[in-house]
């Protein structure tokens, strides 16, 4: 069952969300349907939608998490984030142009 995740940090930067981005490259993770990132006043947000909850935790665990800890740190691997991961009852993704 596909699945969203909503992930909002007052430590995490633009910058630091590019620097993290730039280190896993360009390869999108195995499961990913799409993916949103910006400044909010509450902080920085990441919004995306994931085929299955196994696909977002392997990408987590194996390639998210590392990048932060070589890019920012241990401390924002760890640090005080909030994530929300719910399961979605439909997901319609704009199909690109050909």
């Amino acid at each position: 069952m596909s699945i969203a995740v909503l992930m909002q940090s007052q430590e995490m930067t633009a910058e630091g969300y590019d620097a993290v981005n730039e280190k896993l490259g360009d390869d999108p993770p195995e499961g990913i349907l799409a993916r949103t990132a910006g400044t909010t006043e509450a902080g920085f947000r990441v919004f995306s939608v994931w085929e299955s909850r196994e696909h977002y935790e392997r990408f987590r665990e194996d390639r998210l998490l590392p990048a932060i800890r070589e890019v920012i740190g241990e401390e924002a691997a760890s640090g005080p984030s909030s994530a929300e991961v719910y399961e979605l009852h439909d997901v319609f993704i704009k199909p690109s142009p050909s």
